[in-house]
């Protein structure tokens, strides 16, 4: 096996969705991935893992990976090599995206004691997948939420929110990238 890669985790590494083990394999993905996709076989993972993970359990937790939209998995050579691909922030699904900021936002209502909330109701999830769609991602939409509302104080309802959302315009300055 030739050198190791080595891993640096940290807490933003483990997701609610993952348990920890999933989180450290997609972790190890992500560092050998290279935007050019990962190449290492189940016996690889269980050498670098230092046998704590079967191979079958490693083959079980890179399709939860998978399932989970964290990973795309492509196969050559009549599926005798196998290539991960791991899906950056920006590609995770839009739905996904999208319950994101409206947790996030409600996170910012909650910590100025406002008591309603942005709805999880289908109109309000066209609203935020618009407006993820108008940014580009989700990251991009709450960088310029942030900045509009610096000072928490200003929101004070979903509804300020949400008015935001269904205004807001973007210019070129405006994105991250």
């Amino acid at each position: 096996m030739s050198k190791k890669p080595f891993l640096t985790i940290a807490p933003s590494d483990f997701k609610k969705d993952l348990k920890v083990d999933e989180s450290i394999l997609l972790k190890a993905i992500e560092k050998l991935d290279k935007r050019k996709g990962c190449y290492a076989t189940n016996e690889y993972f269980y050498e670098y893992f230092n046998k704590t993970m079967s191979i079958p359990t490693i083959s079980r937790k890179i399709h939860i990976l998978q399932r989970k939209d964290y990973v795309r998995i492509s196969y050559s050579n009549h599926k005798t090599k196998r290539t991960i691909h791991v899906n950056n922030k920006y590609e995770y699904s839009l739905d996904k995206q999208t319950v994101g900021v409206i947790r996030y936002m409600n996170k910012l209502l909650k910590k100025n004691y406002v008591k309603e909330l942005i709805p999880n109701d289908p109109h309000t999830k066209t609203l935020v997948s618009e407006a993820i769609v108008r940014y580009r991602s989700s990251d991009a939409l709450l960088i310029a939420f942030k900045k509009e509302f610096k000072d928490v104080a200003e929101l004070d309802s979903a509804d300020t929110a949400l008015k935001w959302l269904s205004r807001t315009k973007i210019f070129d300055e405006d994105l991250p990238f």
